[in-house]
């Protein structure tokens, strides 16, 4: 019986280390999000300010 225990206590243990490395790597993830979050909105920003392009016409048409 003591050694169901100690096995009962090792597989805890185990399942508690490998769900705290995964809230870490989550945590890692989020930031990672969040930055790009920031980036993106940078960008939009960014395009927000700069004047629309003037069509002429030619945009996607392929010379021969």
């Amino acid at each position: 019986m003591a050694n169901n225990l100690k096995d009962a206590r090792r597989s805890l243990e185990r399942a508690k280390e490998l769900a705290n490395k995964r809230l870490l790597e989550l945590d890692i993830e989020r930031r990672e999000i969040k930055s790009s979050l920031k980036s993106l909105d940078a960008a939009l920003k960014v395009l927000d300010r700069s004047p629309a392009p003037k069509s002429n016409g030619s945009e996607g048409k392929k010379s021969v």
